[in-house]
């Protein structure tokens, strides 16, 4: 199976680099590589990169200038994963998506370019390579019926149509941008129909249940 993994900063960079983090899920790629799953992997840059951006907003107010900041940052959490995953991933971060096909080796991106989000990134990524599954790891259980560390009635949705995602993304773009996903992301999910799933990573057996076609959190198909 060929998967793109989007790993998110609220994870990986939030409040500050999760080593052990890092570790397990190096450890966890490793597990699926030697059982013939191929990946393309897309790191955030979480709490780390919008400390990074605030301040770069505060000197400059360029919001260019922010989004190159964070993209940065996400390149820097890309290599920490490559770090762990020595021998297993190519040893440079790949910095663009186009023609992106999957290897024997995994192929580790951060940020691309300024105006989108890694959540586009690893949109783009499936789209490119065909991916048959595209996973967003977050600190969530999934996608909630109204943001759930709000509302204590939130809903978590199990099951969501592609143009429904459309409707639960973020319209707008800023640097360090907080949410479900942004606007691009799901529209490239939802004209090339590709299976995602969104899931709480923290936990690193969800990570796995999905990978092995077990229900977690909110598929999108």
């Amino acid at each position: 199976m060929n998967v793109v993994i989007c790993l998110g900063g609220s994870v990986v960079a939030s409040p500050k680099i999760n080593k052990e983090y890092i570790k397990e899920f190096s450890s966890l790629i490793k597990k699926f590589l030697s059982i013939g799953y191929r990946f393309i992997i897309v790191v955030g840059g979480g709490d780390i990169a919008r400390e990074y951006i605030n301040i770069a907003r505060e000197l400059s107010n360029d919001e260019t200038l922010c989004d190159k900041v964070g993209i940065m940052v996400t390149r820097m959490n890309a290599m920490l994963l490559i770090s762990a995953l020595k021998g297993y991933a190519y040893e440079d971060v790949i910095t663009d998506t186009k023609g992106l096909k999957f290897e024997d080796k995994v192929k580790i991106l951060g940020g691309t370019v300024p105006g989108q989000t890694t959540d586009s990134v690893a949109a783009e990524a499936a789209r490119e390579s065909r991916a048959d599954l595209l996973i967003y790891v977050t600190n969530v259980d999934g996608i909630y019926d109204k943001d759930p560390q709000i509302y204590k009635d939130a809903r978590l949705i199990k099951r969501m149509k592609f143009e429904d995602l459309v409707n639960y993304s973020i319209r707008e773009h800023k640097a360090g941008i907080r949410g479900v996903i942004d606007y691009k992301a799901a529209m490239i999910i939802k004209e090339n129909r590709i299976k995602t799933i969104f899931l709480n990573g923290k936990d690193i057996k969800n990570i796995e249940k999905a990978l092995l076609g077990e229900e977690v959190g909110t598929l999108i198909s």
